[in-house]
């Protein structure tokens, strides 16, 4: 075969491998999976040998992809992000080490970018970082030295970002949370030990003597104690290191009793309004998993919520309205009132007509009724005119016969009441 038809043939086995790439950074989510498997199916078949000191073992075409998909997790493109990283976890056989180079490499900042590609690279060092710890090569017992350090590395990395920047501590903590859950017992005091300068700062008194001063919480940083506590459920880890326990472990100020004194914090992340932060999901289930009555606790934590955030600002207003949306389904039909108290009742009625749809949706007849008693008690009962809705009529339109009984009652008692009880409530 002549050097031309050599050239051709090569070139006709490398135009669809490239292909593959291009695949993996479609946003649509069923290409990019075929595109995954075509990529491991190419690389089975196509294991020219490559003599590569960085990556012994690894064929020429498996080099080329590790080396492009940690570039393209830098890609301003959040498909070729999503895309590239989440494939760069399925080459066990490929050095750890080699692969943790590479994508400190590719996402390495210089000097010369600018502030959109520094953001692009400090995000594909993130997702590189995810990438490894998904691949669940850090599970394996008992961890090695080298899996030790990189662990370390990998932490020190993503903690220097939450303290960097602001917009970087949802995701910092978020990859902390992902890399605790893909390691093995052994690693979590190791990690933890390198998280401590989150909550820790030290600092020199007037002797020089070191001084460990705490830091307060923010969102992201009580997300992820919520978090290690419910990760350290049932898992019996020994911790040498003291500030480690204290912090993590034995933190007098977390615990089920202490969150509504926690409000602040819950108060200051408005900032991912409209969307809510993780913190809020993380509490209820901490609630549920530590509080004696989960239920009881819950709704004092949330009475401080709506008595101490509501009349903050319109943001935070919101976010507590999206707040009581996560906790609807969650509270039992007899402590309906406790959620929806007169605090939030009034914002609902006065700024919000998704709410309201939201209420009017419910499928559950004791829980209409409930809901029906609530709004027609504290607004009236020309509650959907005054709010210039149809919640009223349409959560009463799916009542059953049997249930229209209680209901038909409770309004009897509330015409019975003297119109002179001081009940007036007007939209703004």
């Amino acid at each position: 075969m002549s050097d031309k038809e050599n050239t051709l043939e090569t070139k006709q086995e490398t135009t669809p491998f490239l292909q593959i790439f291009w695949d993996l950074a479609e946003v649509d989510i069923k290409k990019r999976e075929i595109a995954t498997r075509d990529l491991l199916s190419y690389l089975r078949e196509h294991q020219v040998p490559a003599e590569q000191e960085q990556f012994p073992g690894c064929s020429r075409d498996m080099i080329y992809t590790i080396k492009r998909l940690c570039n393209g997790i830098c890609s301003r493109n959040d498909g070729a992000r999503q895309g590239f990283s989440c494939v760069l976890q399925f080459f066990p056989n490929v050095p750890l080490s080699s692969v943790y180079t590479t994508i400190m490499e590719s996402s390495t900042i210089e000097g010369s970018m600018k502030r959109a590609e520094k953001r692009d690279q400090v995000f594909g060092r993130l997702f590189g970082i995810l990438s490894l710890f998904r691949s669940t090569r850090f599970m394996k017992e008992p961890p090695s030295e080298e899996i030790r350090s990189i662990v370390e590395k990998c932490v020190e990395e993503v903690v220097g970002y939450y303290k960097q920047k602001q917009w970087l501590r949802e995701i910092s903590v978020e990859t902390l949370i992902t890399i605790l859950k893909f390691s093995h017992d052994d690693l979590i005091p190791l990690i933890l030990s390198n998280s401590l300068s989150l909550y820790i700062e030290s600092r020199p008194n007037e002797e020089n003597e070191e001084l460990l001063i705490p830091l307060p919480f923010t969102p992201s940083s009580l997300q992820l104690i919520l978090q290690v506590q419910l990760l350290l459920h049932d898992k019996h880890i020994e911790f040498d290191d003291e500030n480690v326990r204290r912090t993590f472990v034995e933190n007098a100020e977390v615990n089920p009793h202490h969150l509504k004194q926690l409000v602040s914090v819950y108060r200051d992340s408005s900032f991912t309004f409209p969307k809510l932060h993780a913190l809020w999901t993380v509490t209820v289930d901490y609630l549920k998993q530590f509080a004696e009555d989960w239920e009881e606790s819950l709704l004092k934590w949330w009475d401080a919520i709506t008595t101490q955030v509501l009349s903050m600002s319109a943001e935070r207003g919101g976010m507590v309205l999206k707040a009581f949306e996560l906790l609807f389904p969650l509270v039992s039909t007899d402590q309906i009132h406790r959620l929806l108290n007169n605090r939030l009742l009034r914002l609902v009625c006065s700024n919000t007509l998704h709410l309201l749809n939201f209420l009017s949706t419910e499928q559950d007849s004791n829980r209409r009724v409930v809901l029906l008693n609530i709004l027609l008690n504290n607004v009236g009962l020309d509650f959907d005119k005054r709010t210039g809705t149809t919640t009223c009529r349409q959560l009463l339109a799916s009542l059953h016969v049997e249930d229209l009984g209680d209901f038909l009652s409770r309004c009897y008692r509330l015409f019975l009441q003297p119109q002179a009880n001081g009940r007036r409530w007007k939209r703004s």
